[in-house]
């Protein structure tokens, strides 16, 4: 019982993370992507929220990834 008291002692109580990633969620879904769709809104909280410097993105793989998927409309 004493083991399993200490570990509640270890949970953590507040709510921030979560508050965090919607905020993140809330800047990068706007009016005018309203037609993002959950895989690709998750996969740009992600990048955002990593806060990966934008000069450490690699522009050439991205865009073989890009060219991979299918015709967009």
């Amino acid at each position: 019982m004493f083991k399993l008291m200490c570990l509640c002692l270890c949970v953590m109580v507040g709510n921030a993370e979560a508050e965090r990633v919607f905020s993140c969620q809330n800047r990068i879904k706007t009016k005018s992507r309203m037609l993002l769709n959950i895989t690709q809104l998750d996969k740009l909280i992600t990048l955002s929220y990593a806060g990966i410097p934008i000069e450490d993105v690699n522009y050439e793989a991205a865009g073989v990834i890009f060219d991979r998927q299918p015709q967009r409309i």
